[in-house]
């Protein structure tokens, strides 16, 4: 594994652990599979209404456009409605990113956004 695939599974234990300490579980890695597609989910948040689908970015750089999309599309290729997922990263989202998440419903938070939503530190 390379130094920035170690460090991209360190961000989602990270995020893991800030659900966790709400009280919620946590499924990570799962490969879901509808048809003929196949693809894997960072994280599957339970002990909510509805399982919540997260996606972790760790990047140097914004997310842009296209990473956002793609996640968009392996969502809606597994049947799962965006509206149910979120995708956090460590930085920011490009501001085409933030608009195409929007008319999809995909919630965007950075690190320090989910934070403050959870409540936690």
């Amino acid at each position: 594994m390379g130094r920035n695939q170690e460090i991209g599974r360190e961000f989602e234990e990270l995020i893991a652990e800030l659900f966790k300490k709400k009280g919620l579980r946590v499924k990570r890695n799962v490969l879901m599979e509808r048809k003929n597609f196949k693809a894997e989910i960072d994280l599957i948040i339970r002990g909510i209404e509805e399982e919540c689908y997260v996606e972790c970015k760790y990047r140097k750089g914004v997310v842009d456009l296209e990473e956002v999309a793609k996640y968009v599309s392996v969502l809606e290729s597994l049947n799962i409605d965006p509206a149910r997922a979120i995708m956090v990263t460590n930085n920011d989202y490009t501001p085409r990113a933030k608009r195409y998440a929007q008319e999809k419903n995909l919630a965007l938070y950075t690190l320090k956004e989910l934070k403050k939503s959870l409540g936690v530190k």
